[in-house]
């Protein structure tokens, strides 16, 4: 049997990946700066963030039928979803929207500068 078996591995495994994906699109809203704004940059992220929750349950059912899906389910439900609420959209947010980081000080497509 592969993957983490202790209840602190599974845990991290929920927790982890959905601020690993949302720091990857961060990076991305930031390369990809023409007029992107701070709103849509937290939106990729919260997005990003999000598709853990909604792949995983699936991917593994056909990728591992013999795994428990009280286990994949309760894990992406009961773990990842109320973390992505409670920490991750504020956290996407002040990160996408702080002063003086380099998505506050862009413009829209039509040159109107966004004030943070």
């Amino acid at each position: 049997m592969s993957g983490p078996t202790k209840p602190l591995g599974r845990i991290g495994c929920a927790l982890i990946p959905p601020l690993v994906q949302a720091a990857l699109a961060l990076a991305l809203s930031l390369a990809l700066a023409v007029g992107l704004l701070p709103g849509d940059a937290a939106l990729l992220m919260v997005l990003s963030a999000s598709a853990s929750c909604i792949v995983v349950p699936a991917v593994l059912r056909y990728a591992t039928p013999e795994a428990n899906p009280l286990l994949r389910f309760g894990l992406s439900l009961g773990v990842t979803f109320p973390m992505n609420l409670l920490v991750g959209i504020p956290l996407h947010t002040t990160l996408a929207q702080r002063p003086g980081a380099p998505l506050s000080d862009l413009q829209d497509a039509h040159g109107v500068a966004y004030c943070g």
